[in-house]
């Protein structure tokens, strides 16, 4: 069996302008999804179609001084149980929204969290 390959090339454009929006989602904005996870989402009226379409986005959860790019997965142990909780987000013009979930599907609540969105275009 032959098969082939195809190419597609995109011309390159440099990313010359990007800015940063710091997001803080408070405990009174997750919401439970029945199905096994929290949804938080938040309007990010800096995220245009442009951006969208044309440029890229990074999110962070910021925890003190440390930053971790999202997805991140934690491990969780309280002496008699252990499981992760994972964060993740998607995005589409104009808001993100964010995810908590854990791999036994508990409802364990995220409580307040801080997210940097990095974009660039």
């Amino acid at each position: 069996m032959l098969t082939s390959c195809t190419k597609t090339i995109v011309e390159r454009v440099e990313c010359t302008n990007w800015k940063i929006v710091d997001i803080e989602v408070p405990e009174s904005s997750w919401r439970w999804d029945n199905r096994g996870f929290y949804t938080a989402t938040v309007n990010v009226p800096e995220l245009s179609t442009y951006v969208f379409t044309d440029g890229f986005v990074q999110c962070y959860e910021v925890d003190g001084d440390y930053q971790f790019v999202l997805p991140y997965t934690r491990y969780k142990d309280d002496g008699e149980f252990r499981w992760e909780t994972t964060l993740d987000y998607e995005f589409t013009p104009g808001h993100v929204d964010f995810y908590c979930s854990s791999n036994d599907f508990a409802e364990d609540f995220p409580g307040a969290k801080r997210f940097r969105m990095v974009l660039h275009w």
